[in-house]
């Protein structure tokens, strides 16, 4: 029997930091490319076979956010990313000849179409989500996201936006184990959270032609609820409200 709770959580949620997400997809294809051109400079392999497989990774993200998806503008979004992933790939290997981008007038159609209904009162997806989860999961890749989680043993996640925007709103959440790590990653794009007073703020954030800014007013953190907010801000911005 192990007395330490520390070492019981990490016991009891293995894995945490390797669940299947938009951003660990493109974090291996980008490893896969970084290989692959390094691989060819050294002339042991020709990297022109493989990069009309290169539609395969919004694929992967389609169905990562598609299956991740929390609210239907998510899921919308991974139907999207999946249908253009898809047809790039088959138009890549000839099995299609037509190019998607001559369809490109169907987004103004969509568009179009989004902005009626909402002007007569409807609304699909308000694209709020209340969360009771223990861990938080949010991608917002030329889209966006807004999560509020209430969970009362909030145990960290990840956060990623590309060219996007996340609202993350844990004021309602509170921490068994402290500390709590919250990844997130921002590249042209913004992540706003907001975090209870009664947490301590510890930023590891790395920002590179970015920032993060935290914005909180009448802090009183206490040495027993600390969350680090660690990742990077690539051209993007982080910013922590209370």
């Amino acid at each position: 029997m192990n007395d330490n709770p520390t070492q019981s959580r990490e016991v009891s949620s293995p894995g945490f930091g390797f669940r299947i997400t938009g951003r660990f997809i493109l974090g291996l294809a980008v490893l896969a490319l970084g290989v692959l051109w390094t691989l060819d400079n050294l002339d042991l392999v020709d990297a022109s076979r493989y990069m009309q497989y290169w539609p395969a990774i919004l694929v992967a993200v389609g169905l990562a956010k598609l299956v991740a998806g929390r609210s239907g503008s998510e899921r919308m979004s991974g139907v999207i990313w999946t249908f253009i992933g898809g047809w790039l790939l088959l138009h890549s290997l000839g099995y299609v000849h037509v190019s998607i981008w001559r369809l490109w007038p169907v987004f103004l159609i969509l568009i179009g179409l989004s902005m009626v209904v909402r002007s007569m009162g409807g609304n699909w997806d308000r694209g709020r989500v209340d969360d009771a989860g223990s861990t938080l999961g949010a991608f917002a890749m030329m889209s966006g996201v807004d999560r509020k989680q209430t969970s009362q043993s909030f145990q960290g996640g990840d956060v990623t936006a590309i060219m996007g925007g996340c609202e993350i709103d844990l004021r309602q959440a509170s921490m068994v184990h402290s500390p709590v790590i919250v990844d997130v990653f921002a590249f042209w794009g913004g992540i706003d959270i907001r975090i209870p007073g009664d947490w301590t703020l510890r930023s590891e954030v790395v920002a590179i032609l970015g920032g993060i800014e935290d914005s909180r007013k009448d802090v009183a953190g206490s040495p027993d609820k600390v969350v680090v907010i660690r990742g990077l801000a690539l051209m993007g911005g982080i910013e922590i409200k209370n």
